[in-house]
């Protein structure tokens, strides 16, 4: 008998005595091909996403030992363009859930994966709700297009030196935006010719997605900027990076100069215990009205090529990034889990010494806000923003202008994409 439960009409209900399922339901399921144990050789290309060398060399060895014959090749050095141009599409790509429309639309390498997963019995349940409906929505339709093996979290981290120096207490989980732009404001100074910038928000486009502030609406395939809701991520940046003695770029200073007091990002824990300072970290900034959430995320995924010809072999890939024992060893590491498993939650930094007196569990307080359906041209639509953004910083433009122009522009760009079609 299958091991999906059977869906029977109740008046059949009397016609059956045993054995399950009918013969005749059966004969409707679709005739599956043997999966092949030949030697392959898989070809995979990162599209931008999360892959560090020491998971490539986990899932490497974890592969070899639950399939022998499978033998991985990561592309390295390539444009994707040059890559599909050449006819020798890789056989999996890892990217940004949020660029699977792009690279279906402008490659047509993405196709539904349901089928391969049912083929391949591989448990969705598994996976953190929230990612599986945020990988959902990249279709339009439901299907599920890739299955996520990463996730990054948003946090607080701060330089206790810096603190200690000028006598002023330490930030703490909860902390909303009004009371993080106080504390920013009693740390950031100048002192001889060094800055102390208080505040690093690191980057609209962040900051924006916590107030579910995008670029464009899918459904009616306009710019949405000029909105109410786009004017308090203008505003909030703007008193930040405002304030006095935080005016200064502060790109990399926190690590780098470590001269910054607080730098807003998503998780730089395998850079943060490499430096020489004393550091922490707490919950990202709240939204009094959204609270215990930091901004959505792109997803880091995993999909398996539409052209591809092992299609079966690269479904198993798939299934050994997204296994318990993969999930549990990022977890170890101080990397996010895609999984629900409170087991591998628990888990989180155990293998990293240096962690072990870190506040990473007020840090993880906070989940990422659900993620709606995103358009194609999202991604080159915040350039545009960010340009906008920069002149109303200046003063060159006030907020509604800068709105309004940065609408314009963002809607001339899906014209231009309308008209490749």
């Amino acid at each position: 008998m299958n091991k999906r439960s059977c869906i029977i009409p109740a008046l059949t209900v009397l016609a059956i005595v045993s054995g399950g399922c009918s013969q005749a339901a059966t004969n409707d399921m679709p005739k599956q091909e043997p999966v092949r144990n030949d030697p392959v050789t898989l070809k995979l290309f990162n599209q931008g996403a999360y892959l560090f060398p020491e998971l490539q060399q986990k899932v490497e060895r974890v592969v070899k030992a639950k399939y022998p014959h499978i033998t991985l090749q990561y592309i390295t050095g390539a444009k994707l363009e040059e890559t599909v141009a050449s006819g020798e599409v890789p056989d999996l790509f890892f990217t940004f859930w949020t660029q699977i429309p792009r690279l279906a639309k402008d490659f047509d390498i993405v196709e539904d994966m349901t089928p391969l997963i049912q083929k391949h019995q591989v448990d969705l349940n598994r996976f953190s709700p929230n990612f599986m409906e945020d990988v959902k929505k990249t279709s339009g339709k439901g299907e599920i297009l890739a299955l996520p093996y990463y996730a990054n979290f948003f946090a607080i981290y701060y330089n206790k030196d810096l603190f200690d120096r000028f006598a002023v207490p330490y930030p703490t989980d909860g902390m909303t935006w009004d009371s993080m732009i106080d504390l920013a404001k009693r740390m950031s100074r100048i002192e001889g010719n060094t800055a102390y910038p208080g505040l690093d928000p690191s980057s609209l486009l962040w900051v924006s997605l916590q107030f579910g502030a995008f670029h464009i609406d899918p459904a009616t395939n306009k710019a949405s900027i000029h909105t109410e809701v786009w004017k308090k991520p203008f505003e909030l940046m703007k008193t930040i990076l405002t304030l006095p003695g935080n005016e200064i770029n502060t790109a990399s200073h926190f690590i780098k100069n470590q001269n910054v007091a607080m730098l807003l990002n998503p998780n730089i824990l395998d850079q943060m215990v490499k430096v020489n300072f004393n550091w922490d970290l707490v919950q990202y900034p709240i939204l009094k009205e959204n609270p215990n959430k930091y901004p959505a995320i792109s997803v880091h995924s995993l999909f398996v090529s539409k052209t591809s010809k092992h299609k079966d072999q690269a479904m198993q890939v798939i299934d050994v990034f997204t296994s318990e024992e993969v999930q549990m060893w990022l977890s170890r590491q101080g990397k996010g889990s895609t999984l629900k498993s409170e087991a591998i939650k628990a888990a989180f930094g155990a293998d990293v010494p240096l962690l072990k007196n870190k506040n990473v569990a007020g840090a993880l307080k906070s989940q990422p806000l659900a993620m709606p359906a995103v358009h194609q041209l999202e991604t080159s639509a915040s350039t545009v923003t960010n340009k906008y953004f920069g002149s109303y910083l200046s003063g060159e433009m006030d907020l509604n202008s800068a709105l309004r122009l940065a609408d314009e522009e963002v809607n001339k760009l899906i014209e231009a994409e309308m008209q490749k079609k």
